[in-house]
């Protein structure tokens, strides 16, 4: 099965995800802050290409890098 987007809970600060996720595979992303402290967030990526759902965690990772990603969502 293929995807072009997936929602992700992340504990990184806003400033570093911004920075990570500006890359030429995503074309867009949006960022919501899950608590006060800039360290949970809840993180839509849209890809600008399909993505087989096999893949996706290598390509999480490879774009993330060590970020303490908790679960997909879709």
């Amino acid at each position: 099965m293929d995807i072009t987007r997936v929602g992700i809970l992340v504990d990184e600060k806003r400033s570093v995800l911004e920075t990570k996720l500006k890359n030429d595979d995503i074309d867009e992303f949006d960022i919501e802050d899950l608590d006060k402290v800039d360290q949970r967030k809840d993180v839509m990526i849209i890809f600008k290409n399909q993505i087989d759902v096999r893949y996706l965690p290598d390509r999480l990772h490879g774009i993330l890098g060590d970020c303490a990603t908790k679960k997909s969502t879709e």
